[in-house]
């Protein structure tokens, strides 16, 4: 959760705090919800629209670096009928 006080933050501080989250499990989670969302979303855009190559990176990406995460949001979407 950013600070309240975020505004007032040294730069170098800045930078150490989000790089401290970035290698935390709060961080990997996120990041991987980020990825899976955004899969979503390009899924649905026009086959004219849509980016093949990046859709199928990021999705590299989220089963190889955050597996654990990919499961789980796979096990919570939906069923199809």
């Amino acid at each position: 959760m950013k600070p309240a006080s975020w505004d007032e933050y040294r730069i170098e501080d800045k930078i150490d705090f989000g790089n401290n989250l970035l290698r935390s499990y709060r961080g990997s989670y996120l990041l991987a919800q980020a990825l899976h969302e955004a899969i979503k979303v390009m899924r649905k855009r026009s086959m004219k629209e849509r980016e093949v190559s990046n859709i199928q990176d990021m999705e590299i990406l989220l089963e190889t670096c955050f597996g654990t995460f990919a499961g789980i949001f796979k096990l919570n979407e939906p069923k199809k009928k």
